[in-house]
């Protein structure tokens, strides 16, 4: 279980990283948003740094905005673990 939750977790910070490469390609604004909230749902909670996003506020938000999304993905994890060896 705790191998699917430590794959998840690792799963859960790649959408990040590959959505902010994104952004900052296409010129700062996603141009896929539904796909970046089905990939990272916990990015909803950088609508509340507009216009602060480089400030340690910004900062602290985008951070927890990434660890929550592990989270999420290390529970979709276990999950997986528990419908695999369900009995």
């Amino acid at each position: 279980m705790i191998q699917y939750a430590s794959w998840g977790a690792l799963a859960g910070i790649i959408p990040p990283i590959l959505i902010m490469a994104m952004t900052y390609v296409q010129g700062g604004v996603f141009q896929w948003p539904t796909l970046a909230v089905a990939l990272w749902p916990t990015s909803l909670m950088l609508m509340g740094t507009m216009g602060q996003e480089l400030t340690a506020y910004g900062i602290i938000i985008f951070v927890l905005s990434v660890l929550s999304n592990q989270i999420v993905y290390a529970v979709m994890g276990i999950v997986a673990w528990l419908l695999s060896h369900r009995s």
